[in-house]
């Protein structure tokens, strides 16, 4: 009998344990605090009678730039959320896809670093114009959504 009152008691305080780390590591994290420095931009490209395509690489001029705050020493995914064109009037321009670089790597990661920043994240794109394009402007946005891994 003595067995097994004994065994008792070590579960019972394994458990409450357990449940006490449980709710110290549950603590939310910091908010991420996302900050645009420059806009996404695509050279004046010329319309012609053939579909083209033009690419702005994380590394180039027209790339977008942002500084995320954030928890320290976190790893943070960037994405980008819903089907993007850029448009002008009833006229649209789909872009194809976004390309990750600067201070994530190319699937849209990255650390925050010990000071709670994670600076110089560059986003690029690919466009596709279609043949004879109206002239004009087209504009466009992009949600970025940045979460903790």
């Amino acid at each position: 009998m003595k067995r097994s009152l004994i065994f008792f008691a070590l579960i019972l305080s394994a458990v409450t344990w357990l449940t006490t780390a449980c709710v110290l590591l549950a603590k939310p994290p910091t908010k991420i605090l996302i900050t645009e420095l420059s806009a996404l931009q695509f050279t004046s490209a010329m319309a012609g009678s053939g579909a083209q395509s033009e690419v702005v690489l994380p590394g180039d001029a027209g790339a977008a730039e942002f500084n995320i705050t954030g928890e320290p020493l976190q790893t943070i995914t960037i994405s980008i959320l819903g089907t993007l064109e850029l448009t002008r009037t009833n006229d649209k321009i789909p872009i194809e896809t976004f390309y990750y670089g600067g201070s994530l790597d190319s699937l849209g990661i990255g650390t925050v670093d010990v000071g709670g920043d994670l600076n110089g994240i560059k986003i690029g794109a690919k466009i596709n114009i279609p043949a004879n394009p109206v002239p004009g402007n087209y504009i466009g946005k992009f949600k970025l959504r940045a979460v903790y891994q």
